[in-house]
């Protein structure tokens, strides 16, 4: 199609000490797919990773998270899932480096090859896998074989657990750190991964228990002898020692993060460890769903308290929410009484509640993802009897992926919707596809405004509007503010200025006095005022 414009360096260049992003998220390594040429061999990469760059120009994104670490281990020759390319990592690199882009690799990680450790039925009932990595659960026994939503399969506190996560990060920060484009490392946590506890239900391995009883004092009176002990440690924590267990884990877990944190932070002082909890929107079966509180409860009982976490200087906190999950689960079939509850959990305060005190507050939007083997032979076909309609000559996509996103402006409502709760000084987007597909346009004059304010949580002014959502900052020898229509339907901000102020992105001054700004659905304005500025909400 001839190219893509980009937005120009004036667009895509940040303020001084910003970081702002905006940017395209994967839950599973497939970018290679996304952009039409065959990326696993040269040229094909190059001309997908410039594909892949002008787009995120284009676009107004200028973040691409990815993992690199997938579900058994780290992508290279002994692990290639998507038949990545040697050097994969450097190549994203170069050609971020080149043009101004910003990349940090994911840990989406399920497994671990432990050489010696054998998992058998007799290991299964006899408690004698209550000192290996292998996570026990509260049923004293480990995860039988689920996957997605179940709990984990390792304990993240055994230390060959830590060395193996650390040692991943250690080999990113040493290939990464003299690039600009690297800006640090995420960890994709979901139920059933290697970083976190999962949920409260796992985790009830002899050496927690004993680290927890030196920690707090308080003995559990257990038999080691007893072959489903782990049972037994949450039935008599539950009872008798229950926030102190809770709280207890998500400190030790906070201290792991920081030795994460620590060595980005000593190779180069602006990397950031990104902690992008996948839950809590997509558990629509829990019995305390409904409850305001849900969130909070919820990670906490995965081990991550913002109280702890946000002490971190170079850990961001993300809320994840999952934008297509009613429609997803309301398209399987889906007759969960939560259901309704679930259509509007993304605008209830309650859901960004792991946000409130962190220094920096990110949102992602995870695409839930439609999967079908509808193109292959002799499968279910939506339209016409199957196998030989078509002639053996067909050849097609057997395994097909697609997204759904809300069509025309409400598109942006996942973008800006939860600003009326919590300033965000990141969003990120995406599953398996692009995620920002056919909504750049929108897109475009958002990231545009939102990357052009300083990576600073801004102060709430009250709008005496519903709708409208007033916040400030005064650094740097400026004030910066923003005004942003949360709803769907169109509204007016009616503000008095005690000076003149400056359109960040069309670079319009609207002078000192009465400025009545008129904003339609999901509009994202912001300005900018040489020294102080009073803003008075008419």
């Amino acid at each position: 199609v001839g190219g893509l414009p980009a937005l120009g360096a004036a667009a895509l260049a940040s303020p001084a000490d910003s970081g702002r992003a905006v940017g395209i998220y994967y839950e599973d390594p497939a970018v290679l797919y996304d952009f039409g040429r065959y990326a696993s061999v040269m040229p094909g990469l190059e001309q997908m990773l410039d594909r892949l760059s002008a787009y995120m120009q284009y676009s107004g994104q200028t973040l691409l998270t990815y993992p690199l670490v997938w579900y058994q281990g780290m992508i290279g020759d002994k692990y290639n899932p998507r038949t990545h390319p040697e050097d994969f990592f450097q190549a994203v690199l170069t050609i971020f480096d080149r043009d101004g882009l910003g990349f940090m690799p994911s840990f989406n990680h399920h497994n671990i090859y432990f050489p010696d450790l054998a998992i058998s039925a007799e290991r299964f009932e006899d408690g004698s896998l209550h000192d290996t990595p292998v996570s026990i659960l509260n049923t004293g026994k480990h995860n039988p074989g689920g996957w997605h939503g179940t709990p984990p399969n390792f304990n993240v506190m055994h230390p060959a657990v830590q060395e193996h996560i650390l040692a991943n990060v250690q080999q990113f920060i040493d290939e990464g750190a003299a690039h600009p484009s690297f800006k640090g490392i995420t960890l994709h946590l979901t139920n059933h991964c290697l970083a976190s506890f999962g949920e409260l239900s796992a985790g009830y391995n002899d050496y927690v228990i004993d680290a927890f009883s030196r920690a707090t004092g308080i003995a559990v009176p257990v038999s080691r002898q007893e072959p489903l002990r782990g049972k037994l440690y949450y039935e008599w924590l539950m009872a008798h020692a229950r926030e102190e267990w809770i709280d207890w884990r998500c400190q030790a877990l906070a201290e792991f993060y920081g030795r994460i944190a620590e060595r980005l932070r000593l190779a180069r002082p602006d990397l950031r460890l990104v902690l992008c909890n996948l839950g809590p929107m997509g558990e629509v079966k829990a019995e305390n769903f409904r409850d305001e509180d849900f969130v909070a409860q919820r990670y906490r009982g995965a081990g991550l308290d913002p109280k702890y976490l946000s002490a971190i200087a170079n850990v961001t906190l993300v809320q994840t929410i999952i934008p297509a999950d009613y429609r997803w689960r309301r398209g399987h079939g889906s007759e969960d009484p939560n259901l309704q509850h679930l259509r509007d959990f993304d605008l209830l305060p309650g859901t960004y509640s792991l946000l409130n005190t962190a220094p920096a507050p990110w949102l992602h939007m995870h695409d839930r993802y439609w999967e079908s083997a509808i193109g292959r032979r002799g499968g279910r076909r939506w339209n016409g009897p199957g196998e030989g309609e078509l002639g053996a000559w067909f050849s097609e996509q057997s395994w097909r992926v697609s997204t759904l996103n809300p069509a025309g402006v409400h598109a942006m409502r996942h973008y800006i919707a939860p600003l009326r709760h919590n300033d965000l000084l990141g969003i990120t987007k995406g599953g398996f596809l692009i995620g920002t597909h056919g909504m750049d346009e929108l897109l475009r004059p958002f990231a545009q405004a939102f990357r052009a304010l300083p990576a600073q949580r801004f102060a709430d002014v009250a709008s005496g509007n519903a709708a409208i959502t007033l916040r400030r900052l005064e650094h740097a020898g400026a004030t910066w503010f923003y005004v942003v229509n949360t709803t769907a339907t169109p509204a007016e901000a009616a503000l008095r200025l005690s000076a003149p102020a400056r359109d960040v992105v069309s670079g319009v001054t609207v002078p000192a006095g009465e400025l009545r700004l008129p904003l339609g659905a999901y509009e994202f304005r912001a300005f900018r005022a040489d020294g102080a500025l009073g803003i008075e909400v008419k």
